[in-house]
C-alpha cells in the first residue's frame, strides 16, 4: 500500500497525551484537514472514554522491554 495521505491526531486529557491516532490513506482526495480536525475534535471525549476503557489490555513499556521490543 503507498499511503498517499496522512493525518495525525493527539488525544489528551488535560495537559497529559494519552494516544496518538494516525491515519492513513491511498486516496489523498479522501478526506481534506479541516474535516479530519473537525470529526476528531467532536470526538474527542469519546476518544479519551475508549482509551481509558482499554488501557488494561494495552501493554506498558515496562512489559515491552522485558519482551525485547
Amino acid at each position: 500500500m503507498k499511503s498517499r495521505l496522512y493525518f495525525g491526531y493527539r488525544v489528551s486529557k488535560g495537559i497529559e497525551s494519552i494516544a496518538v491516532i494516525i491515519i492513513e490513506s491511498t486516496h489523498p482526495d479522501r478526506y481534506d484537514y479541516k474535516q479530519l480536525q473537525e470529526i476528531f475534535g467532536r470526538e474527542k471525549q469519546y476518544l479519551c472514554y475508549l482509551i481509558d476503557s482499554l488501557s488494561k489490555w494495552m501493554p506498558n513499556m515496562d512489559d515491552a522491554r522485558k519482551r525485547g521490543f
